[in-house]
């Protein structure tokens, strides 16, 4: 075969095999990837927070934002969709920056483990445990992160605190020191907000009470006819009893300490917006305090005519 033509052969191999790939590229571009073109991903909004956001913050616009994220990250489980849905509420535990907010941030916790209060505490402060129950402690409602004050209360029925007074007709400056008073003229009854403003790192419920082996009584009925009391259908006290653990100064502890000793103590609810609060000046309360300046009336005697019949 002449060198021609076998040149003339290969140009024609050359261009067959262009035309077959040319031909299949078209095809295929055509026809589309197998199933089809591929769907878009899914999305959905979340609240993300700005900065780190510690416990008992109260969240915003100005410390969380409102990010797009493909649905199937694992990470927006029980994920916080709008900011309207948790703006003011406190956070239950420490946020780190750009993480996404979720339901389990502010759900009510009933069990305080000691990483979570150790990593709430700040510098130089103190953790102590204080018990409350429904009246003395907002109705075992206080949960991480809320401030509360400590209210003090001491009734001196004991004479631990007795009445000192100075004897003017002695020489000597005596001191005549009386433990009882028998005429029931004396009230010994102080009350005084004793710690302002302090932060709750935990909190502990008792465990729910066991089950016996004895047989409940029969519930009563309610008669249909008779009528029922509508402040019956509200909680009722059931002597629930709540630890609530808070971070203190070493004086703050000694106060609390002496009080739960020889007194007892409540806890009062404040703003989650409180936090930079001054402590408010408050007198105290004692009985000469109510009569003297918040206006109220002495008991008084007075005679009544005497019958005639």
């Amino acid at each position: 075969m002449k060198r021609s033509n076998r040149l003339i052969l290969l140009l024609g191999i050359v261009f067959a095999i262009a035309a077959f790939v040319l031909v299949f590229v078209t095809l295929n571009s055509r026809a589309g990837p197998p199933g089809g073109s591929p769907e878009p991903v899914a999305q959905v909004d979340v609240v993300v927070a700005r900065e780190a956001i510690p416990l008992g913050t109260a969240i915003s616009d100005e410390n969380v934002e409102v990010q797009t994220r493909d649905v199937g990250d694992p990470v927006l489980v029980g994920a916080v969709r709008s900011l309207a849905d948790v703006e003011g509420q406190a956070v239950r535990r420490d946020i780190a920056a750009g993480s996404v907010l979720t339901r389990e941030a502010f759900s009510t916790q009933t069990t305080a483990e000691n990483e979570t209060v150790m990593r709430a505490l700040p510098a130089g402060m103190r953790a102590m445990a204080v018990q409350v129950d429904q009246v003395t402690g907002v109705g075992t409602l206080i949960q991480p992160g809320d401030r509360v004050d400590v209210i003090m209360a001491i009734s001196d029925t004991d004479a631990k605190f007795p009445i000192v007074t100075i004897v003017p007709e002695a020489e000597r400056e005596e001191v005549d020191v009386i433990t009882k008073l028998d005429d029931g003229l004396y009230n010994g009854t102080t009350v005084k907000a004793l710690v302002q403003n302090v932060q709750v790192l935990g909190t502990l419920l008792p465990p729910p009470p066991e089950e016996t082996n004895q047989q409940a009584e029969p519930e009563q009925t309610q008669d249909p006819e008779q009528p029922t009391d509508e402040n019956e259908q509200g909680t009722a006290l059931t002597g629930q009893q709540q630890i609530v653990i808070i971070a203190v100064t070493a004086q703050q502890s000694e106060l609390i300490r002496f009080t739960q000793l020889d007194g007892n103590l409540s806890l009062v609810l404040r703003s989650t917006e409180d936090e930079e609060a001054p402590p408010d000046e408050t007198t105290g309360i004692t009985l000469a305090t109510l009569y003297d300046e918040h206006g109220v009336l002495k008991p008084q005697l007075f005679e009544l005519d005497p019958i005639t019949r």
